[in-house]
């Protein structure tokens, strides 16, 4: 059996912006922001996260042996500098935590994105990404 990932898309969960004032206090510093002049974007682009995905992915041994396939959906926050944190499982694949756990590692492990901005200043802000598990014969 050959095993693939997919990359369904890139959907944006976005909560609330920052407000614009001279000083931002430590809560205000982490917070994340909603509608940003700049989005983040992966270093390299589109081409360059797929690229990413293929190369690290590992499909479980135990999701392989029991035929099972899904979608994990992963919320993660793109902070400040780039850097990848916070990353959840906002909806995991069907009994397969083995799925959910290498959903996790892929986006914990990905280098730097170049971050998004609100009037020319960096802010973070979430993402939600589908790692899709399929199987083909």
């Amino acid at each position: 059996m050959k095993k693939y990932i997919t990359l369904a898309g890139l959907g944006i969960g976005l909560l609330f912006a920052l407000p614009a004032q001279a000083q931002i206090t430590k809560e205000e510093a982490k917070e994340v922001s909603g509608i940003v002049q700049q989005n983040a974007s992966y270093t390299g682009g589109q081409d360059a996260l797929v690229k990413y995905m293929k190369k690290n992915f590992t499909y479980p041994k135990s999701a392989q042996e029991k035929s099972i396939e899904g979608r994990a959906f992963v919320r993660f926050v793109i902070e400040k500098d780039g850097s990848v944190e916070d990353a959840t499982i906002a909806r995991g694949v069907t009994n397969c935590p083995d799925c959910d756990a290498e959903a996790l590692r892929l986006i914990k492990n990905m280098p730097k994105w170049i971050p998004a901005r609100q009037d020319e200043n960096p802010v973070r802000v979430y993402f939600t990404m589908p790692i899709v598990f399929k199987l083909t014969k």
